[in-house]
């Protein structure tokens, strides 16, 4: 933070998000002065706004991400929040700790959608790839998620992040 303090534009607004700053935006403005803005991630995709000032009442949508513009790659949220409770994470503390998957039929509906626009790639998201599926009734796991996908393979390419290692489950 010291580099960024160094490092930063005087004209420009310094905004910190994420996890950490959600759950700590009073210490980290008491810690950092400097910093402009901090915003939770419930409110980051509306920092524009915010910065504007006129992003009170915003509600947070559903993780489709509508524009990529002129890029070949597009991000697909399939899953949010982790019950792991791992040491140094502190995400089930600020996204909580139940697991949000959205269903296969519409993940797969989004990445045909994608396809359709001309993506070569899709990256599948998540706080925890590995436990997509595990809230569904029935339940799913991301193997099945990844079988159902294979249907666009002449399409495109399909990356998966944030993978925990409950993923290398069968």
């Amino acid at each position: 933070i010291e580099l960024i303090k160094k490092a930063r534009n005087r004209s420009s607004l310094l905004v910190v998000t994420g996890c950490y700053a959600e759950a700590e935006k009073e210490k980290l403005k008491e810690m950092f002065p400097w910093i402009d803005l901090v915003v939770g991630n419930k409110e980051k995709s509306n920092i524009g706004n915010i910065i504007n000032g006129n992003g009170k009442n915003h509600q947070e949508k559903q993780a489709y991400i509508g524009s990529f513009d002129a890029h070949n790659r597009a991000f697909v949220k399939v899953e949010d929040g982790c019950n792991q409770f791992c040491a140094y994470c502190i995400i089930p503390y600020v996204r909580g700790k139940e697991i949000r998957s959205r269903s296969l039929s519409e993940v797969i509906r989004e990445m045909e959608g994608l396809a359709e626009q001309g993506f070569k790639e899709i990256v599948l998201t998540g706080v925890n790839l590995g436990l997509y599926g595990t809230d569904l009734n029935p339940k799913v796991k991301l193997v099945n998620l990844l079988k159902k996908a294979e249907c666009l393979k002449e399409k495109i390419r399909i990356r998966l992040s944030s993978l925990g290692t409950q993923s290398a489950q069968g």
